[in-house]
């Protein structure tokens, strides 16, 4: 895992969501560009304070977030 800060904006309104032994924690989706494409990148707060301000954003919303990055590769869609 690598430290990472990345800007975008949200492509729908985040998550909240619940562990199962009670701890809740908000996630999004940020859309970040990369030159002449874009990166889809999912985010995660943990913590009453992060994941409450998260959740108070909306789709379109302009984020900021830094934090570990752990790198998955997605199957792209057909379009």
């Amino acid at each position: 895992m690598i430290g990472a800060l990345i800007q975008g904006e949200l492509v729908a309104d985040p998550v909240a969501r619940t562990t199962s032994n009670g701890k809740t924690f908000t996630t999004a989706t940020v859309r970040v560009a990369a030159g002449a494409e874009a990166l889809f990148v999912g985010v995660a707060a943990f913590g009453e304070t992060a994941a409450g301000r998260l959740a108070q954003l909306k789709k379109g919303s302009a984020i900021a977030a830094a934090g570990t990055l752990e790198q998955t590769v997605g199957t792209p869609m057909a379009g």
